[in-house]
């Protein structure tokens, strides 16, 4: 399955698709700006997460840590230096797209 944020969400919220074992794919708005901590706590079949934001997407500490070793992350290859380069992204560039 995947799902697609509708524009006017900005905020994805810790538990938003926490537990939910049938999402594969999901793909951000061009709005959404941050991911909440625990905003996919244990959505193990969860294998893409697509970045549509112009810019960073703000993520918070711990927000990818439950999720499967095959996660990957789409960015615009335009902004991907600036997820490489955040602190909070570093912990997960194995997940992102290679510079």
């Amino acid at each position: 399955e995947t799902v697609t944020l509708p524009n006017n969400v900005e905020v994805v919220a810790g538990g938003a698709f926490a537990g939910n074992q049938s999402v594969k794919t999901i793909i951000l708005s061009e709005n959404t700006k941050l991911i909440c901590n625990g905003a996919f706590d244990s959505c193990y079949s969860l294998t893409n997460i697509q970045l549509n934001y112009a810019g960073l997407v703000e993520v918070e500490l711990q927000t990818l840590d439950s999720l499967s070793a095959s996660l990957t992350i789409s960015v615009n290859n335009q902004y991907l230096s600036l997820y490489y380069n955040d602190i909070n992204w570093s912990l997960y560039e194995d997940y992102l797209p290679e510079k």
